[in-house]
């Protein structure tokens, strides 16, 4: 299995969460931060095909799912997005 990684796409983290009222209503937002070295894990394939500069493909696991992983360039690894979890 291989992942398409886009180096020149951020990846964020929900690090907090924060509240605000308005007219009596309280409404919960997340705070983002970006994921030092993080870069977006495009789409996952069976085998990697011809793409533009600057992304490139790399192995990976099959049961990978790009929408909570990223590529960490630091040490070219996969890793988890790990997202601080709503308070109730």
């Amino acid at each position: 299995m291989k992942a398409l990684i886009s180096p020149n796409e951020k990846v964020r983290q929900v690090t907090s969460w924060t509240t605000e009222t308005v007219d009596g209503i309280t409404e919960t937002y997340p705070v983002y931060t970006d994921i030092p070295n993080g870069c977006r894990i495009a789409q996952t394939s069976e085998t990697g095909f011809d793409v533009a500069s600057p992304l490139y493909w790399v192995d990976c696991a099959s049961d990978l799912d790009e929408t909570t992983h990223y590529f960490d360039m630091s040490d070219n690894t996969i890793k988890v997005i790990i997202n601080e979890p709503q308070p109730t």
